[in-house]
């Protein structure tokens, strides 16, 4: 087996295996969860209105949207002032105070609500996120925040911005000072270092936007093949340019600084690194590899860690074929051609392999291929079909057909035409290297249909054994070898042509074409199943 810079994905098969019943249920109860969530956070909204009615109406002011600490400020200056009031300090010359005391009050007021105000938008968005009502959409960083993470957050913004142990109100002014805090509850120094300390409503972080910032760590699965994508464009720019660079190595050295400097500076290629590069070595070898490396290269001018080195080597090697000027025979032992950019889906329950008997096989003959195939390899390392045409579109691939229908239940025992059409194509990483093909070709039916103007005379039945030719799609799966132990010329034509079309001559050795075709349909496996692991998982 090839070493990989990571394990290739198994196809999907139809029929669910324990692990897929297990996991499925476990995305119902993760559902289930997620919609109790919503239905808790309703629930406490819902609780925190009557408490909020409750105090609107002992404290004459709507305080729903006020912090716990928030609340307790307000109601200190409030009662402040309703005992001036009730001992009947406003009278004589402190007639005039009540209004400035009373305008104070509503000032305040409008002070603490902004700490709600400023952060309503950024509080809703992340309950929206957490009880999923809002699609997170980020596709380079991941939500790492939950129900208890939101929790915390809450509790901090309750305290506004000071720590609630010490926090005091002035007997003679009803004004509330604490210990200035961060986001995170740590109090804050001033220059000489000692812990600041003012009225509640002058803290720094009163109203802060990242008391409800989602806390995100970078996805660990943007494997090379999938990144290299963002380099195409700049790999096929230097392809074309020929005035400013001697030869491709120039071009490759360029497009790798590129290609370097964007993964330094992207946290989910970087986290991917590591993390592959631990499942490479094992945890306890990799850490010793990158620290024996850091310590032979690191004085080297822009040393890059060994990791992250790996994954600048993979993602070149996909963009190889977009930046070479003119395959030739010396290109055909490159695996990192590009030049066929769709592909179809693959389904290996759909494949049935003419060339197994019933007596041979371990099941019956003409079933979906798992179900009677002896090789545990079969169909590994596909996730989805080539299209065999450099560019979008149908493919143009037509391939003579010499195969003999071993049974009347063979998939290809109604094949009429001479020839097919090789829609999708994908080798899989078994000894025998099958080729599986999404082929249209022409069939004979059976047909009970009758000329509709004599349908209606009598007498007039369909003749038996009439037939009508149909194109059809049939999933085939193409040997190397003939049962009778011959070359199989199909298999060969297939791979020459792909080989023919990725950049071989025409006139050069037909053995070349194949070892290409191989190539590039074992470097699309690579890079598609690189692709379908980068893709985010729910």
């Amino acid at each position: 087996m090839e070493n990989k810079y990571y394990d290739h994905l198994k196809p999907k098969l139809p029929r669910q295996s324990f692990s897929d019943v297990v996991n499925e249920q476990l995305n119902i109860v993760q559902q289930q969860q997620q919609a109790g969530l919503a239905q808790q956070l309703r629930a406490q909204k819902d609780q925190q209105k009557v408490l909020d009615a409750q105090q609107k109406k002992l404290l004459g002011f709507d305080v729903s949207n006020f912090s716990d600490v928030d609340k307790e400020v307000f109601a200190a200056k409030r009662d402040w002032l309703a005992d001036r009031i009730n001992n009947f300090y406003y009278t004589g010359s402190n007639r005039g105070e009540f209004v400035n005391d009373v305008n104070t009050l509503s000032g305040r007021y409008d002070e603490l609500e902004q700490h709600y105000n400023n952060i309503s938008t950024e509080r809703e968005a992340l309950e929206g996120y957490v009880s999923g009502t809002k699609k997170w959409t980020d596709k380079n960083l991941r939500l790492a925040d939950d129900i208890n993470s939101l929790n915390y957050k809450n509790s901090q913004w309750d305290n506004s911005g000071i720590d609630p142990e010490s926090l005091e109100i002035d007997p003679a002014t009803g004004d509330a000072y604490g210990f200035y805090v961060d986001i995170n509850g740590t109090r804050l120094k001033d220059d000489n270092g000692v812990d600041q300390f003012g009225p509640v409503q002058g803290s720094p972080t009163r109203g802060s936007k990242e008391y409800f910032s989602p806390t995100v760590t970078p996805y660990e699965n943007l494997f090379p093949g999938e990144f290299s994508k963002r380099h195409a464009g700049d790999a096929n720019r230097l392809k074309r340019n020929t005035t400013d660079y001697a030869n491709v190595d120039e071009k490759r050295a360029d497009l790798r600084g590129w290609v370097t400097a964007d993964v330094l500076n992207n946290p989910s290629a970087v986290a991917t690194s590591r993390k592959q590069f631990m499942e490479n070595y094992g945890e306890d070898v990799a850490e010793s590899i990158l620290k024996t490396d850091q310590t032979k290269n690191e004085g080297q001018e822009g040393y890059i860690p060994m990791d992250l080195r790996e994954y600048i080597d993979e993602t070149m090697r996909f963009l190889e074929g977009n930046i070479l000027d003119t395959p030739s025979k010396s290109s055909s032992s490159s695996d990192g051609d590009n030049v066929f950019p769709s592909s179809a889906q693959f389904n290996l329950a759909e494949f049935q392999d003419p060339s197994i008997s019933s007596s041979a096989a371990t099941g019956v003959f003409g079933q979906p291929a798992m179900a009677y195939q002896g090789d545990e390899d079969f169909g590994k390392g596909i996730t989805t079909l080539m299209v065999p045409k450099a560019g979008v579109g149908k493919s143009s691939m037509l391939i003579e057909s010499s195969y003999v229908p071993t049974s009347d239940t063979d998939p290809r025992a109604n094949e009429a035409g001479g020839q097919y059409r090789v829609l999708g194509v994908a080798v899989d990483e078994s000894g025998g290297r099958n080729l599986f093909v999404r082929a249209e070709m022409t069939l004979d039916e059976l047909t009970d249909e009758v000329n509709p103007y004599l349908q209606n005379l009598p007498g007039i039945t369909p003749e038996e054994g009439d037939t009508k030719k149909v194109k059809s799609i049939v999933p085939i799966v193409v040997r190397a070898v003939n049962e009778d132990g011959g070359a199989n010329q199909e298999y060969q034509s297939i791979l020459a042509g792909i080989g023919y079309a990725a950049g071989v001559k025409k006139g050069e050795d037909k053995i070349v074409a194949i070892k290409k075709g191989m190539q590039v349909l074992k470097s699309y496996n690579d890079s598609e199943a690189q692709i379908f692991a980068s893709m985010p998982t729910p």
